[in-house]
């Protein structure tokens, strides 16, 4: 077929080359966006799992270290305990991420295994390069509207949908 077009037929496949690799660095830089971008949320998911699995030590790990000075560890598995709707729960997920800078939150459901929906905020804060969750609040339309406000739209972000 190359042969009958001669020329133009090199400078098809050339074009087509070109298209080819536009499209796969255009993937690839936005996969490369919004994986950053869901990586807060990753590692919520991850904090919430190794609690499920009753892995405490692995679940305190994902703490900052501030958090960690308010809650040492013995108090952390009796939160733990006390929320087990929360940790304990069938499934989660996370419809909004904001990134500002160095901090982030993540708001969304957990749904408990009896199918209780309970809506939830973590804030996270990098250190040393990994997220790390700084705070956090479980049935946030339940604490008022300004903390639910405060959580969906208090600092400029990137938002991505549900994970």
């Amino acid at each position: 077929m190359l042969l009958v077009l001669g020329g133009c037929g090199c400078l098809v496949v050339i074009i087509a080359f070109i298209i080819i690799g536009i499209v796969f660095l255009c993937g690839l830089l936005s996969y490369g966006f919004f994986g950053s971008v869901r990586e807060p949320a990753n590692v919520v998911g991850e904090h919430l799992k190794e609690a499920r699995s009753k892995n405490y030590e692995a679940s305190y790990e994902y703490l900052s270290v501030s958090l960690k000075k308010e809650m040492p560890f013995s108090n952390f598995v009796g939160h733990i305990k006390a929320n087990l709707s929360i940790y304990d729960s069938k499934s989660h997920t996370f419809g909004e991420v904001k990134i500002y800078n160095e901090t982030s939150t993540v708001t969304g459901v957990v749904e408990n295994k009896d199918g209780k929906k309970t809506n939830v905020m973590f804030k996270l804060v990098k250190e040393q390069g990994s997220w790390k969750i700084s705070e956090f609040d479980f049935g946030i339309e339940d604490m008022g509207n300004e903390l639910l406000e405060e959580a969906r739209g208090n600092m400029p972000s990137t938002e991505i949908g549900s994970s």
